[in-house]
């Protein structure tokens, strides 16, 4: 049987999470369009698709690159504008690891985040696995992935895709404060809870397998409840410190159920 921790979260709403600072002010030129703080363009609706050299170089010629997708908002942002103006294909983005296999770097060399939220996860016969994978082999250019949820996902540079492009203009006027701090300093939590990202969060650890209901009453004793991860930059903040403290091997009961209405 699986071992469930729990993941508690002490009720406090200083909000200083301080890993993404943007400049929100930025004016898109045709054929450009604002998407959160970004200038995105989706190509045209007949547009054919392209190979990887051959999308860098449409972004090119109309003043863009391939965009870069540095933040989980940023992330999220454009994820929402797809699904709401439905346009559900697969499209290039920056970033690659041609010059050095594993390292996924920007077109500006700046490194691509790695890991959740970005990549995909899939399971398999031999248990669960996150990309890049590398799994057809030369698979060594970033896409963003529609099945099911538009993850990244590592493909090989001569198939062809959609690209998604953003406006060199508004990447020059983005200001992008590159994770460099899992925890937060200026965040004062109460003994056990611990600062991660803009919230005060205790990751409890029991010997006992524990139920879901039974970790609810642990974290109501301790002054706190389930950790509810409700934004994304928050979830990004999380797996780090998972990773920075070797416990991301471990499964942790979250807030939220549907035990009130299914599937809801």
């Amino acid at each position: 049987m699986d071992k469930y921790f729990i993941l508690s979260i002490y009720i406090i709403f200083n909000h200083v999470f301080g890993n993404v600072s943007t400049n929100n002010a930025a004016v898109c030129n045709n054929p450009f369009y604002k998407v959160g703080e970004k200038c995105l363009h989706f190509g045209d609706l007949n547009f054919l698709e392209v190979n990887q050299s051959e999308a860098v170089e449409y972004c090119n010629d109309i003043g863009g690159n391939l965009v870069m997708i540095q933040t989980p908002t940023q992330f999220k942002n454009i994820i929402e504008y797809i699904n709401e103006n439905n346009y559900l294909r697969q499209y290039w983005i920056d970033g690659s690891d041609l010059e050095q296999k594993g390292k996924w770097v920007f077109h500006n060399e700046e490194l691509v985040p790695m890991g959740t939220p970005f990549w995909y996860v899939y399971t398999n016969v031999n248990g669960w696995f996150q990309d890049p994978d590398d799994a057809g082999r030369g698979e060594d250019c970033l896409v963003m992935y529609p099945k099911p949820t538009f993850y990244l996902n590592d493909y090989p540079c001569n198939l062809f895709n959609r690209p998604l492009c953003e406006e060199s203009s508004a990447i020059k006027g983005e200001k992008i404060i590159q994770e460099e701090l899992i925890d937060s300093p200026t965040l004062d939590c109460t003994v056990p809870y611990v600062p991660v990202g803009d919230t005060c969060l205790d990751f409890l650890f029991y010997t006992a397998t524990m139920t879901w209901s039974e970790a609810v009453l642990t974290c109501e004793a301790m002054a706190g409840t389930l950790a509810k991860i409700d934004d994304p930059e928050l979830l990004r903040a999380a797996y780090l410190y998972l990773h920075e403290h070797i416990i991301s091997g471990e499964s942790f009961w979250l807030g939220g159920s549907d035990l009130d209405e299914e599937e809801t």
